[in-house]
């Protein structure tokens, strides 16, 4: 029995330092990977200040990406000037952040219309995966068209 101690004990032991590992990697999971997002956490943007940040970007590389959440079909119809169509589910916040995105100093989701829900989830995928200077342009393409704002069509 007193063999049986011995052998069992340097399992116990090498066990030992893997357990404290996952325990170090499971405190400091918090910090990556998902986060919980609801309504408060988003922030808008209204059509002056977007458009004082698209003046921005044409002389600023990196100041702003525009996000437009709507099918294919209609961003090549009619989008803001500069937008790129992402759609809520091509963001996965388990997966991390595209450096093609988060390199933006702003990134402004958009739909629609204002409350578009499209929009929204958007909006709450890229908080979630933990994008810096997240908002929505709650006005959506027909704030910016009644303002006599341009878009833009494409063909590709």
């Amino acid at each position: 029995m007193h063999a049986r101690t011995l052998e069992q004990r340097p399992r116990v032991r090498s066990v030992a330092p893997i357990l404290a590992i996952l325990a170090v990697l499971t405190v400091l999971g918090g910090c990556t990977g998902a986060k919980k997002v609801d309504e408060r956490d988003i922030k808008r943007v209204s059509t002056g200040e977007l458009q004082r940040l698209v003046a921005q970007a044409s002389a600023q590389d990196g100041a702003l990406i525009l996000l437009d959440a709507r099918s294919e079909a209609d961003f090549r119809a009619a989008h803001l000037p500069g937008a790129r169509n992402l759609r809520p589910a091509q963001v996965d916040p388990e997966l991390g952040r595209d450096p093609a995105i988060s390199r933006h100093d702003h990134i402004v989701a958009y739909g629609e219309h204002p409350n578009s829900p499209v929009a929204k989830a958007l909006t709450k995928r890229l908080l979630s995966a933990r994008y810096k200077g997240v908002r929505l342009y709650d006005g959506g393409v027909r704030a910016w068209r009644n303002a006599g704002l341009p878009v833009f069509a494409s063909e590709d």
